[in-house]
């Protein structure tokens, strides 16, 4: 995952380091469902995918507040 967050930091020019999904942060927001995980590969605030082989499956979203969630897709029949 580290080479992932560096990757994240060459394209923000940022320094980056995963925020918990604190109350207020968009990744809270979708883990609340304030924000429908339908949208969220169009959600005007996600700046990054980051595949970081998370235990529990499912890749990294990262926004631009710099909070980050996992999603992992329900399996369809």
């Amino acid at each position: 995952m580290r080479r992932s967050l560096l990757a994240i930091a060459n394209l923000t020019g940022k320094p980056f380091k995963a925020m918990a999904s604190a109350d207020g942060t968009t990744a809270y927001k979708y883990l609340i469902g304030e924000r429908d995980y339908a949208n969220l590969f169009t959600d005007s605030d996600l700046i990054a995918i980051v595949d970081d082989k998370h235990p529990d499956g499912g890749l990294l979203y990262v926004f631009s507040d710099y909070s980050s969630v996992v999603y992992k897709p329900a399996p369809t029949n």
